[in-house]
């Protein structure tokens, strides 16, 4: 009978363990995926938008340096705050600068965007690695942290092609005029809403569980 308690108790953990794996992973995913979104559009942008390399870098190096400075009080947060709540925020915050980004595409609300990013960023590795350290058993510790990252990594590796495969579909017809940028455009449009998706499914997790 003592023993299979003790085998029951064992799969409830691992269960248990699996899940936050499966969770903390998604969001992940998800947040290597935002950081990667524009820069493959960059050749297209440039043109669209009559800007430079110069100026398209800046977008990225906005997101950087916001994070590199958010990064230490955000850590404080999440003891703070909670690991959880902290990292549903970050989620939020990254896909609603993407979404604003979508409704009105142009080179100052893509700096714009990416502050938003870069704070939101600043989230995800402090509360990923809390959540992880509470619920995954130390034997298994090192092979959790291992997959989160391998989900961060597919994460780089699918935005690009997600993206270029968006554009070569839809085009990248950005206009300036007033009434174009009162409605998402067809490939802005589409980028908004698989970025809403994936954010919803990753935070309806997050609430579930």
């Amino acid at each position: 009978m003592a023993e299979a308690v003790a085998t029951y108790r064992e799969g409830s953990e691992r269960g248990a363990e699996y899940r936050a794996i499966g969770l903390v992973s998604s969001a992940h995913f998800v947040n290597h995926f935002q950081y990667l979104v524009l820069p493959p559009l960059f050749p297209l942008l440039k043109a669209q938008l009559g800007i430079g390399f110069v100026e398209l870098g800046l977008v990225l190096t906005t997101a950087s340096v916001v994070a590199v400075a958010a990064q230490l009080p955000v850590g404080y947060l999440v003891d703070r705050v909670g690991s959880r709540r902290m990292l549903v925020l970050g989620l939020l915050i990254a896909g609603l600068a993407f979404l604003g980004l979508g409704w009105a595409p142009s080179y100052p609300a893509m700096l714009l965007a990416m502050v938003f990013v870069g704070l939101a960023n600043a989230v995800f590795h402090p509360a990923d690695y809390a959540i992880l350290s509470a619920k995954i058993a130390p034997a298994r510790l090192g092979r959790a942290f291992s997959i989160h990252t391998f989900a961060g990594f597919l994460g780089n590796a699918v935005a690009p092609v997600t993206m270029i495969a968006l554009a070569a579909g839809m085009g990248l017809n950005i206009s300036t005029s007033p009434r174009a940028e009162a409605r998402p455009l067809g490939f802005w449009d589409a980028a908004r809403r698989l970025m809403h998706e994936m954010i919803s499914y990753t935070f309806w997790r997050l609430k579930v569980h």
